[in-house]
Parts: structure tokens; C-alpha cells; sequence
């Protein structure tokens, strides 16, 4: 017995009993309350489990949303729109990277928020999103995009090869199926350069030589005109080829089978713009050929193919030391003696006499070491006329017999109103030119070398001067010369490029006269592709300048070395012709006066 009431939880209990009675009551009672508070925490545990993973989730939805925002942004930061289908997206990359090393030092100044520089933001918010989300143990997103990151950082990011890295990023990130959402508050990178690659002038163009060429020793006609004529001596895999590029036209045509495989093909005569070419076999010392006749000749040396008449070819006879021209081809082709004064010698006649169409000229030396310069005029009927001396070039152009290299007659050209021969004497050169009646004594022009071409009463040189001290001292010279007096005008390269190093030369610059202005062609430094530039010289530093060609892109993809290994550049008759050497042959762009460019296609 006892008394029973109702405890604080709403429990029966006694109240008062006595002996053992009472103390089984307060154990029931602790049990019961123990019991209560364990179901009270468990409840507590649910709902903050509960709370905890709906602010994860929370969380998790965040990261994931600024995964796709950053790497949206990077995106269109980097290469625009997302890379197509079987677009490697470092080729849409090195597009826009050929446009943005056009920028200089100057431009890329801190605050001018320059490209790929202010990529790198992007990349880094993208970096800490993947690691605040469920991607956060994709080892390979993560690496990739840090590495990026981290390149992007650097202050050289515009130079640098980011092929590699940038196609990891994006393989990456199709693997983990990232989705791209607009981001039209980012800036676009720049444009992509409109270069051509080796895929495509192949497609444009047609290789004058299947295999890579020393443009260096390519036989070039003198004298020019209204066709660039360039004989490819081929080797056992493709025959020799005598290419003629117009203004308008261009064809190249396998040479007669029997100087096929004469080697030593050479191109060191004048012709008439429709008239066939000589070519010199075996130096010379196996006659000459036009078209698909042969002029037979001890040792040929120069020569002049006419529209009206036969061939030409200036000979000399090494067993008696004197020249004579032949005029054929024939059986029995008539043969002209060509007379020095006494008092003169010709000392080297493969160097010190040309033909330059139906003028001879010949540079001979005096018994006290001077050069003169003699011509005499070929008649239409065959007549050689007397020996007329034009006049010497100088004490200073002495002809010193140990003086590496000897004289020689250096370029040519010729217009409606005059002809004009160059001669190098080692380092300078003097220049000689004849209207419709006389030659002019010849005067000093400057330094040797370049390509020369005629306008009007006046010649005009261009070439490129290569410093002592690289880049900073090489200049490009363009000289203007009539009435006995020359002018020239200066550019250093440094000034070119405005003081941007990496876009310097390498390993050369070429440049010729075309039309009234002067074009300027190079490989830009390791990646910046074929450059060009047409304007006078006064405005070439602020001239528009033409990515030309991508060295770096071969079958659609970043190479690492370049597909270009040789650059030349000939002038024509108001227009020039850029031959590039490349690992799939030699191709021909037609340059203009006002700067357009034409792949050449036969």
C-alpha cells in the first residue's frame, strides 16, 4: 500500500511507501527519464543531420555553379566560342596569339588589361571552384586547369607555347561534361590572324619545288622585267624547272630532257619579255640552251635571248684567254671576236663581263690596278660595234688581286627610257646607265649587295644591311639613284618593330623595291609567323603589317618547330614575288604595291 501521484513527465508514482518498495520506485522512475532524453537526443542528431546536409547541398550547388561560370569565362576569355568538333582548340588559340604579338611592349603596360594576361583570373576562380565542388577529386581537371593558371600568370603568357596545356584543360573538361552558359561580360580574345599554314597554301598555291630549297642559290635571270624567271635544278626525284611569274600569270615547265640531268643549271643571261630564256649548263662549260636548242660554247659566260632573233651567248676561249660572241643555235653559228684596248685586261671574264641584252659591257683592269668599264653595242643585223671605254670607277675601286671577293656585276635592270648595271668592288658598289644614246660615267652608288630595279631614268636599289650587333644595328637601305647622284633612305629593323624583341628576324629579313614603295618580308622571331610590310621607307614603322603565314600549324594542329626554313624576295616590273621555303616545298605569293598578297597557283 501507499500513496500514488503523478511525477513532472505525467508518471504514476508513489508518493510514500515503505521499506524496498520506495526504492524500486525511483529506479522505474531514472530509467524512464534516461529513456525520454536518449529518444530527445536522437531527435536533436536527426534534425541537424538533416540541417547539415541541406547546407552542403547548398554549398555543393554553389561550387557547381561557379564551375561553369569560370570556365564559361575562361572559355570565351581564351579562344571565344567553345572549340568545334575535331578543333584542336591550341590551333584557335596560336590564331589569336599570331594577332596578339603584333602588340608592343607598350600596349602590354600594366592597366591595358592585355590577352592571355587577363585570362588569368578566370582560371584561378575556376581552379577554386573545382575544389569547393563534387569535381574536386577529378585529379586531372584540377592539375590541368592549375597548371594553366598558372602560366597564364606569367608576364611572357603572350609568347609562350600554350599548346599543350590548353588542349589538357579543354580534354579535361569535355571529359567531365562541364557545360558552357554566355558570358557576354567577358571580354573576347582578339581576333584570329588570317594567316595562311602550310595546309593551306598547299591548297592555294603550287609548289615551284616539292622539296625544300636554298633560296640563296636559286638561278635568278638578270635583269628582270615583266616576268620573275626561277630555274628549279631539281635532283633524281623531280626534273628541273624554269618558272616565269608575271603580274597576272605565272607557269613553270620542265626543261629539254638532254640538260636534264646536266647539273649546274644557271640562268646568266638577259631576255626580251617573250622571248625564251638561256639556261647555262654545267657552269657554262657545256654551252647554253634556248628553249629546246643548243648554243655550243667553250666556256658561256653571259648571253642575251631577242624576240626578233637567234640566241646569244658571250664566250671565252680559256685556251686563249679571249671572248667572243656566238650567235646561234646552228651547226655553224657565227662567231664575233670581242677586242680590249691594249692597256686593258679582263681578269676574271665569268665575273668581269656581262651581256645585258644587246649591250656588252666588261670591267677591265689597267696596268696600275684601275677599273674601267668598257661596252659596245650588238646590232640587229649581228654587227658588234667598237669598243667604247664608259669610264672608271675610281681610285677608291682599285682592283686589289688578293681582295676577297673580286669585282663583279652585281644586279641589272632596265626601262623604257634606261639601262643600269650595278658593280660590287668588295663592299661598295658603283653604278653605270645608258639611255638611247650614250652610257653615263659611272658613280658611286654605296654599299654592295640588294636587288635592283629601273623606273624612269632612275635605278633603285633596296637591300638589307645586317649589323655587328644583331637585330638592333641590321637596317633595311632603300637607294635611288639618276643624274650622276644617289640618295638613300634608312630604317633600322629596331624601328620596324617598334622595340618588340620577339618579333625580331629569325634567321632573316628580305626586302626588295616594288612599284614606288619598298616591301619588307621576315620570320618573327620563334613564333610569330611570316611578317609583311609594303611602304615607303619613311612610313614602314607606321605601315600595316600582314601576318602572311603561319610557320607553326601543320595538319591542323601546333607544331613545335617551324615548317618555314628559307625566305627570298624578287623584284618585278611594279610588283615582287616572295618565295618561301617550307617542309612541302617552295611556294610563290605575288606582293603588291598597295601591300595585298596572292598565293600562285600554275
Amino acid at each position: 500500500m501507499g500513496l500514488f501521484g503523478r511525477d513532472t513527465y505525467g508518471a504514476k508514482t508513489k508518493i510514500f511507501a515503505g521499506g524496498s518498495e520506495t526504492v524500486l520506485a525511483h529506479v522505474g522512475q531514472a530509467r524512464r527519464r534516461r529513456k525520454i532524453l536518449g529518444i530527445g537526443a536522437l531527435v536533436l542528431v536527426v534534425v541537424a543531420g538533416v540541417a547539415t546536409f541541406a547546407i552542403l547541398r547548398v554549398m555543393k550547388a554553389g561550387a557547381a555553379e561557379r564551375v561553369v561560370t569560370g570556365y564559361s569565362s575562361l572559355t570565351r576569355c581564351l579562344v571565344g566560342d567553345a572549340p568545334a568538333a575535331g578543333e584542336k582548340p591550341s590551333a584557335r588559340l596560336r590564331a589569336r596569339q599570331l594577332t596578339a604579338l603584333t602588340r608592343n611592349q607598350t600596349e602590354r603596360a600594366p592597366g591595358k588589361d592585355p590577352w592571355p594576361d587577363r585570362c588569368t583570373k578566370p582560371a584561378y576562380e575556376l581552379t577554386e571552384a573545382l575544389r569547393s565542388s563534387s569535381l574536386s577529386d577529378n585529379k586531372d581537371l584540377v592539375e590541368a586547369t592549375t597548371a594553366l593558371a598558372d602560366l597564364l600568370s606569367k608576364k611572357e603568357a603572350f609568347f609562350l607555347d600554350l599548346s599543350e596545356p590548353v588542349d589538357r584543360f579543354f580534354a579535361a573538361a569535355q571529359k567531365a561534361s562541364l557545360a558552357l552558359v554566355a558570358r557576354p561580360d567577358v571580354p573576347e580574345p582578339p581576333a584570329p590572324a588570317t594567316a595562311l599554314s602550310l595546309d593551306t597554301l598547299a591548297a592555294q598555291a603550287t609548289p615551284l619545288a616539292k622539296k625544300p630549297q636554298d633560296l640563296a642559290k636559286l638561278a635568278v635571270e638578270l635583269g628582270g622585267g615583266a616576268a620573275v624567271r626561277v630555274l628549279f635544278e631539281g635532283d633524281e626525284d623531280e626534273s628541273p624547272q624554269l618558272c616565269s611569274i608575271g603580274r597576272s600569270s605565272a607557269k613553270c615547265e620542265p626543261l629539254p630532257g638532254g640538260i636534264g640531268k646536266a647539273g649546274g643549271l644557271e640562268l646568266r643571261g638577259t631576255s626580251d619579255d617573250d622571248a625564251p630564256s638561256l639556261v647555262f649548263v654545267a657552269s657554262g662549260k657545256q654551252g647554253a640552251w634556248r628553249g629546246g636548242s643548243k648554243i655550243e660554247a667553250k666556256r658561256a659566260i653571259a648571253g642575251y635571248s631577242s624576240s626578233a632573233g637567234p640566241g646569244v651567248v658571250l664566250a671565252l676561249d680559256e685556251a686563249t684567254a679571249k671572248l667572243e660572241l656566238v650567235i646561234g643555235p646552228g651547226d655553224k653559228p657565227k662567231r664575233i671576236g670581242v677586242a680590249t684596248p691594249d692597256k686593258l685586261t679582263v681578269a676574271e671574264a665569268a665575273r668581269n663581263a656581262v651581256m645585258l641584252w644587246n649591250d656588252v659591257v666588261l670591267a677591265a683592269t689597267s696596268k696600275e690596278g684601275d677599273l674601267v668599264l668598257l661596252g659596245m653595242r650588238l646590232a640587229a643585223d649581228g654587227a658588234l660595234g667598237k669598243t667604247a671605254e664608259i669610264g672608271a670607277l675610281g681610285k677608291d675601286a682599285r682592283v686589289d688581286p688578293r681582295a676577297t671577293p673580286p669585282p663583279r656585276f652585281g644586279a641589272a635592270c632596265r626601262s623604257g627610257e634606261a639601262l643600269a648595271v650595278r658593280v660590287d668592288v668588295g663592299a661598295e658598289s658603283w653604278l653605270a646607265t645608258r639611255d638611247a644614246e650614250r652610257w653615263s660615267a659611272p658613280y658611286k652608288m654605296g654599299r654592295s649587295g640588294g636587288t635592283m630595279t629601273c623606273s624612269g631614268a632612275d635605278a633603285v636599289v633596296t637591300r638589307v644591311d645586317a649589323g655587328s650587333e644583331g637585330v638592333d644595328s641590321t637596317a633595311v637601305t632603300q637607294t635611288k639613284c639618276g643624274g650622276g647622284a644617289c640618295k638613300a633612305s634608312t630604317i633600322k629593323v629596331k624601328e620596324l618593330l617598334a622595340d618588340e624583341a620577339g618579333l625580331a628576324p629569325a634567321p632573316q629579313i628580305v626586302a626588295a623595291t616594288v612599284g614606288s614603295k619598298v616591301a619588307v618580308a621576315w620570320l618573327a622571331g620563334q613564333r610569330g609567323g611570316v611578317r609583311l610590310r609594303v611602304e615607303s621607307v619613311g612610313a614602314l614603322a607606321q605601315a600595316p603589317e600582314t601576318i602572311l603565314y603561319d610557320d607553326l600549324v601543320q595538319g591542323g594542329q601546333v607544331v613545335a618547330t617551324s615548317t618555314v626554313s628559307d625566305l627570298r624576295l624578287l623584284p618585278g616590273d611594279g610588283f615582287g614575288v616572295l618565295l618561301v621555303s617550307t617542309k612541302g616545298g617552295v611556294f610563290a605569293l605575288r606582293v603588291t604595291s598597295d601591300g595585298k598578297t596572292a598565293p600562285i597557283k600554275l
